[in-house]
């Protein structure tokens, strides 16, 4: 199993959602790692981008929080929930919910 480039901890046992200051700061190590994906394995990517969705970060910048907002509105899944509850009534976004969850279970069963 690969180590959490990170945190070094292997993936399953990784430290980087946990902060604090029984936890050494790893922005420094964070930010490197983030601008040389291309060093690391496929499993160490998919993990650096479901640590980035369980935290995600804004920018007291407002030219990269443009940017940033810009780059969610263009690449983030059509089943992106937070953002249909905003922009559609609340029955709307169940039915879509509902669908996304049909898909996911579809894709499992296929997977047997």
């Amino acid at each position: 199993m690969d180590k959490c480039p990170i945190c070094n901890y292997r993936i399953d046992m990784c430290q980087c959602q946990y902060e604090g200051s029984g936890h050494p700061d790893r922005v420094k190590r964070r930010e490197v790692v983030l601008d040389h994906l291309y060093m690391f394995s496929q499993e160490q990517i998919k993990h650096i981008a479901n640590i980035q969705k369980q935290c995600p970060i804004s920018y007291p910048d407002e030219e990269r929080e443009n940017i940033r907002k810009e780059l969610s509105d263009e690449y983030m899944s059509k089943y992106n929930i937070i953002k249909m509850v905003n922009e559609k009534d609340l029955n709307e976004v169940i039915e879509t919910a509902c669908k996304a969850m049909e898909s996911l279970t579809a894709s499992l069963w296929s997977r047997r």
